[in-house]
């Protein structure tokens, strides 16, 4: 996993229910190479993401996070991106839009 990270490198995610699969990709590989990326299965839970900051360790100090893509599962995707707030990743994406953690205060203002 750590191989050509010290440029910077995203990390994405897909989300069901119960499990979470994540990877990490640095930032010159290319599409054709994503099948070949380690990919990380974890529990859905507050057990899964100790785990997933243990295992992201390693690439956060060979090189910097650039974002986070992460697809958007509606609940379960916003309870991640809380979960992940303590591990301080920068740029976390949803289906491509920069993560608000207020987006239903500001369609139901009431």
């Amino acid at each position: 996993m750590m191989e050509r990270l010290q440029d910077g490198f995203w990390i994405g995610v897909d989300i069901a229910k119960a499990t979470v699969d994540v990877c990490v990709a640095g930032l010159h590989f290319q599409t054709s190479e994503w099948a070949k990326l380690e990919v990380r299965h974890l529990a859905n839970d507050a057990k899964g993401i100790p785990e997933l900051a243990h295992w992201l360790a390693p690439a956060l100090k060979a090189g910097e996070c650039l974002g986070v893509c992460i697809e958007s599962t509606g609940a379960y995707s916003h309870w991640f991106v809380r979960a992940i707030a303590g591990l301080e990743l920068r740029g976390v994406l949803v289906s491509g839009i920069p993560y608000d953690p207020n987006y239903k205060k500001r369609l139901n203002p009431s």
